[in-house]
């Protein structure tokens, strides 16, 4: 993301909501089986799950280890530690 950011053009300014949107378009951070950590609702914790697709731009199924599935914005979405 951060040589995405620097290799943009000198000159204008682009908000970061959109030049995040331009980035994933083009880039997938979180293919189907990594495991990631997931934000929860309420914004407390982080919860282990591992990516099921990408069902859109922004947005991917995951699967938590009690097999419940939701899906996720890149907001709440984050690469599991090793």
């Amino acid at each position: 993301m951060e040589q995405w950011v620097n290799a943009a053009p000198e000159g204008g300014r682009t908000p970061l909501d959109e030049t995040i949107r331009e980035y994933l378009g083009s880039h997938n951070p979180f293919p189907d089986e990594s495991a990631v950590e997931v934000l929860r609702g309420d914004g407390s914790s982080w919860e282990q799950a591992v990516i099921v697709e990408r069902v859109g731009v922004e947005e991917w199924t995951v699967e938590y280890k009690d097999g419940e599935q939701a899906w996720c914005d890149h907001h709440e979405l984050r690469p599991a530690d090793g």
